[in-house]
């Protein structure tokens, strides 16, 4: 059954008799409470006294985002009004997800309910709860309904009534790779077990936005082992996109024909094509519906098999041919008559599916236009299982493949053992070569030859170890290759392997700071926040933090430096780590950790260093966080950047760029406006006076929320500007997937603009919308050795625009009265001597200058510091001068400035 939105027809829904509900079944015909049960799964259950009609449903009502609660109705009795009876709703569970579903047993009186529900690691405050990180739950009755038997676990529903009681299946734990998410389906075979498949995301897939990477499990009575169905975790590029609460591998079926089990779904993309086929407007993929055999109730699956092959490449919207959103029947049957092709007498499946025709949702932000679509109907074969292992993918370690570092100490060496499936029918026997660009006999493996097995314990590991070569450079990278010659299609699997020889941890660290009225976390590679909610330069102490609408701990979602040039070739270079990872080619990298001083009475001292990913342009970092309650509304940053190559740097444009999200009446929309004698540049929350019932617990006027920055003392910022998300942020907008932050976009406006620009709408009644800040502090030519320095004030405020100029006002009084700790001096040079940057001067510093000297070791992170000797150079000259002054009592070190 389906909606039929034939021309001119109403627009509607259908409906038999219903239930009694003590929260609201269509709103009881109209007149119930606002908080509906709506989605309905039926499933009739026959062979008893009377015929059963089971259903779940799922609440609708409150905010997008809003848990909600699952419920199971039974009715007994024929069809037909006022024939059947009604048994009270039972609540089953509250979950984050609509998707529960229901089997029914055609032998017994078994039936079962599959759903999700938020991961038990999460806890009970649905404050943790997200739609992503799910564990799978089912619930089983043995008399049609009437009870349910008692599972293992508890639920942790949120309603006060007798709920039905259910088994965790999963257990997901914070460090798994896999979460369910959104599909299922259930089936009770012939044989009276229950069979469960789900769809995942892969919780670490950093390839796509929505972690697309996805996979199918599979578990069952008579195989109570979590097995793999179908893997789809190959990397999604970022030219396309998905649907809108799918996956690559999503909306899954499951059935019995011939003995053997099949689960039918759509993939979207393949490991080798991942992002080809999708349509021209919105770059949304098409999909394909596939199928795959099980011969042993679910322990091994077989390689699945395209069944409608229907590519469409950059179609035009009415055009494409995504194959989504099918449904199996649950039992084969044998077909008598033979039909398209078959012979009569076949067992087949029945499988109908819509052939959208523009893919995407249309009610969702990746659509495209409102088609009319196919609902097409597929008679196929009961087929008997392809017997050939699994493919084997494959998966690159370092930088060098876009990958997160694999990297050593020199003479030291790091192990990864990488875990290969077979999830096939077949065995997978293989055998190792390794190979090298760059040195030899720095990776060993372990087995270099082996049996995959397929069955229970279907997988093998290797063990990899990466030594540092002898005598390599620090740094240096290392180029190596380990092949694996196996018997699946793909042979052989190359896994590409990068090394990075360096003196100190390559990764990013945070640290979180906090005012005495609001916090911030801070990473020593140039982000600010970086999504952490209740550490995004929000108050401590807000009434407003549960208003879904608001979300007050929320005031900066994300910041960076950001510098823009032109290259010798010509190319447009950005460097950010804004919606970075600190391993992309356009991040920025941390070369320090954080040193965080708190001995001073008026503030905290947080200092780092990092680098653009090219390493051209450093930075050395001071945040100042103030102690005092009357300073507690703003942050400082003091930022030194310098010139790290040979040769000067020509036109280098460097900026800070904001995503502000000021709590707003209607999210993260903002307005946004600039104050000229303070120097300052702001958005501000929407207030559309529309506040619901918790206004009467918080009585905050998001207008009088602001958020901005300003130049310290005598500064001017090259300019200052607002710009929509919607441009220059999403990849749905006009730039794609150069998105977020197009270079040549972010380089023609830090060029070109000068002063101050604010956005406003070209729809009059559109005062807010998503918006960021972007300032550039100037365009600058860097010498060798040259370092440049800005100071900036960071201020929030809820209390009014006068409050938040105020606080800038003060923030700037602050640095003056600390001219001589953050004002810009004109050199890095805080401490002369301290050359590895702890703080002290001592004989430390002098083993630091040695080992970069001598053994290829780090720079130090401030050469005028490094300079003890003020003879402008770093050299063995500096180490005889420091270990003089610290045992001899030499002269001691001075900066010279």
């Amino acid at each position: 059954a389906y909606f039929d939105f034939c021309t001119g027809g109403p627009l509607g829904t259908f409906q038999s008799d219903y239930p009694e509900d003590i929260y609201g079944w269509y709103q009881n015909n109209g007149v119930g409470p606002g908080n509906q049960n709506l989605w309905p799964i039926i499933e009739w259950h026959l062979g008893g006294a009377s015929p059963v009609l089971h259903m779940v449903t799922a609440e609708t009502g409150g905010e997008a985002g809003d848990p909600q609660t699952l419920s199971y109705y039974r009715r007994v009795g024929a069809y037909g009004a006022g024939s059947g009876t009604w048994s009270p709703q039972r609540v089953i569970d509250t979950a984050m997800n609509i998707n529960p579903v229901l089997a029914s047993s055609p032998t017994t009186g078994k039936v079962a309910i599959v759903w999700n529900r938020p991961a038990d690691y999460k806890g009970t405050n649905i404050d943790n709860w997200s739609q992503y990180e799910n564990d799978v739950w089912y619930a089983l009755s043995s008399d049609y309904g009437a009870s349910f038997l008692t599972g293992t676990g508890s639920l942790h529903h949120q309603v006060a009534t007798l709920a039905i009681p259910g088994a965790n299946i999963t257990h997901y734990d914070p460090m798994s790779d896999w979460k369910a998410y959104c599909d299922m389906a259930a089936l009770i075979t012939t044989d009276d077990y229950l069979h469960i498949v789900w769809g995942c995301r892969k919780w670490t897939d950093t390839t796509s936005l929505y972690r697309r990477q996805s996979a199918i499990f599979h578990w069952s009575e008579d195989v109570p082992y979590i097995r793999t169905v179908v893997m789809a975790d190959w990397d999604t590029g970022g030219t396309c996109v998905g649907y809108a609460w799918g996956s690559d591998a999503a909306k899954m079926s499951l059935a019995q024909c011939d003995g053997k089990l099949y689960v039918l779904y759509t993939q979207f993309g393949n490991a080798d094509q991942p992002c080809t086929d999708y349509s021209a407007n919105k770059k949304v993929m098409n999909g394909e519906l596939y199928l795959t055999v099980s011969n042993d109730n679910g322990l091994g699956w077989d390689r699945p098999q395209n069944l409608t092959n229907s590519p469409s490449p950059l179609c035009a919207d009415g055009a494409c041919e995504s194959d989504y959103w099918a449904s199996m029947a649950r039992y084969g049957r044998v077909d008598a008559n033979g039909c398209e092709g078959i012979a009569p007498g076949t067992d087949v499946l029945d499988i109908v599916y819509i052939n959208d025709k523009s893919a995407g949702g249309c009610i969702q932000t990746e659509s495209g236009i409102w088609t009319s679509n196919p609902v097409m109907w597929l008679a196929t074969p009961c087929r008997e299982p392809v017997i050939i292992p699994p493919p084997i993918p494959p998966v690159n370690y370092g930088e060098c493949f876009g990958e997160p570092p694999l990297w050593v100490l020199p003479g030291e060496d790091t192990t990864v053992v990488l875990r290969i499936y077979n999830a096939g029918l077949a065995d997978n026997h293989f055998t190792i070569d390794i190979s090298y660009t760059d040195g030899s006999g720095w990776i060993t493996v372990s087995p270099m030859s082996g049996t995959i097995p397929h069955g229970l314990n279907d997988y093998i590991d290797l063990t990899m170890t990466f030594s540092a070569p002898p005598g390599a450079p620090v740094p240096s990278t290392w180029v190596g290759k380990i092949s694996i010659n196996h018997e699946a299609e793909g042979s052989p699997t190359e896994i590409g392997v990068c090394l990075a020889v360096v003196a100190g941890d390559p990764w990013t660290h945070s640290v979180d700071l906090a005012t005495t009225c609001k916090q911030v976390r801070l990473w020593n590679d140039g982000h600010l926040a970086n999504g952490a909610q209740n550490w995004a330069f929000d108050y401590i102490a807000d009434c407003d933090t549960f208003n879904p609408n608001t979300s007050a701990n929320f005031y900066l979602y994300d910041g960076s430096p950001i510098v823009c040039r032109i290259d010798e070739n010509g190319d447009t270079l950005r460097f950010c780590s804004y919606s970075k990872m600190f391993y992309d080619n356009d991040a920025l990298r941390p070369l320090a950790p954080w040193t965080v001083d708190n001995s001073n009475a008026d503030y905290t001292k947080a200092s780092t260093m990092y680098s653009t990913a090219d390493t051209t342009v450093g930075f050395l970092a001071d945040y100042y966080i103030p102690k005092a309650d009357s300073s507690c509304e703003f942050i400082i940053q003091r930022l030194r950047f310098f010139n790290m190559t040979d040769a000067t740097l020509n036109g280098v444009l460097v900026g800070e760029f904001l995503d502000w999200d000021v709590p707003s009446d209607s999210g993260s929309w903002n307005g946004s406006g600039y104050d000229l004698p303070s120097g300052l540049i702001y958005q501000f929350g929407g207030e559309y006076s529309q506040d619901d019932s918790t206004e009467a617990l918080c009585g905050q006027e998001s207008s009088d929320r602001y958020a901005g920055i300003a130049a310290g003392p005598d500064m001017t910022f090259r300019n200052s500007m607002t710009l929509d998300n919607a441009t220059y942020v999403y990849s749905t907008g006009p730039y794609g997937s150069l998105a977020p932050l197009p270079p040549g976009a972010m380089y023609k406006l830090m060029k070109e603009r000068e002063g101050y620009y604010t956005w406003s709408s070209t729809a009059p009644e559109s005062l807010y919308t998503d918006l960021s800040t972007l300032v550039t502090f100037g365009e600058y030519n860097l010498p060798v050795g040259d370092t440049l320095c800005v100071t900036k004030i960071l201020a929030t405020s809820k209390t009014g625009q006068t409050a938040f100029t105020d606080a800038i006002a003060a923030g700037r009084a602050f640095i003056n009265a600390h001219a001589n700790e953050m004002g810009c001096l004109g050199s890095c040079c805080d401490l002369a001597g301290d050359a590895n940057n702890d703080g002290k001067v001592n004989v430390g510093d002098a083993v630091y200058i040695i080992t970069y000297v001598f053994r290829g070791g780090p720079a130090p992170i401030c050469m005028q510091e490094g300079d003890a000797n003020g003879d402008t150079k770093i050299n063995v000259g500096d180490a005889v001068y420091l270990i003089t002054y610290v045992f001899r009592g030499g002269p001691a070190p001075t900066c010279l400035n």
